[in-house]
């Protein structure tokens, strides 16, 4: 009797142990890929958005395209911009390499042989970025982390997930995303170990709102991963 308890007590703690291990998965990721821009003399940034959404895409296009324009970032060139592509994963990216037949353009010159490859989660549910205006510009905040020794994306995930459903409770409908970088790294930083933690708004005043409600709106702790102010941009969905 005793036996049977043991073996049914074990097997209970294994499937509590199961289901723990299963709520601790992560979602399956996307891909990011950034670039650096530098728009020609006589040309302006609404300019280059404007010219962009005219552009046909290829049969591969990719899910979206942002163009994001520094408003506090230190040390970004004058008139330039970030390129963030969003894909489904790399081999949705590679289908489109060889197929994108778009013409080169005039407006403005990217770094394409120094582009950046991100793995790219969603923090939680209810996100609504870019829903609530009028257009197809809002603000984001972006941060730049360095994963410390014996810590996984899944800790950061997690501790963001926590965090985020603070903001949550409050209405906020902001999206908080996860990047980790894996193609295009620094020879001097450990593989794996850069982040980017960024937030989206629903509308420029909403990321406002949430920034104006918390105190430092961190991840965590520094037990964790090190991480730099918060730059904001200015960003358009483009196609």
């Amino acid at each position: 009797m005793k036996r049977f308890k043991l073996i049914t007590t074990t097997a209970i703690g294994l499937s509590v142990l199961a289901r723990i291990a299963i709520g601790q998965e992560i979602p399956e990721s996307g891909l990011y890929v950034t670039t650096a821009c530098q728009i020609h003399d006589g040309y302006n940034f609404q300019q280059v958005v404007d010219e962009e959404k005219m552009a046909e895409n290829s049969n591969f296009s990719p899910n979206r395209t942002f163009f994001r324009q520094s408003i506090s970032g230190v040390g970004q060139p004058a008139n330039s911009f970030i390129r963030v592509v969003s894909w489904r994963n790399l081999e949705h990216w590679a289908e489109d390499v060889g197929t994108d037949n778009r013409t080169t353009q005039e407006m403005y010159v990217c770094d394409d042989s120094n582009r950046r490859f991100w793995r790219n989660w969603q923090v939680g549910e209810g996100a609504r970025p870019y829903q609530n205006l009028e257009g197809d510009q809002s603000l984001v905040t972006a941060r730049m982390c360095n994963l410390n020794s014996g810590y996984s994306i899944e800790d950061v995930y997690h501790r963001a997930l926590s965090i985020n459903e603070r903001y949550r409770a409050n209405g906020d409908a902001s999206a908080m995303q996860i990047s980790q970088l894996f193609l295009g790294g620094s020879p001097s930083v450990q593989g794996g170990s850069q982040i980017i933690i960024r937030v989206i708004g629903e509308s420029p005043a909403g990321l406002a709102k949430r920034i104006d409600s918390g105190s430092n709106n961190t991840v965590g702790p520094n037990d964790m991963m090190a991480c730099s102010d918060r730059n904001l941009y200015n960003s358009h969905i483009v196609n």
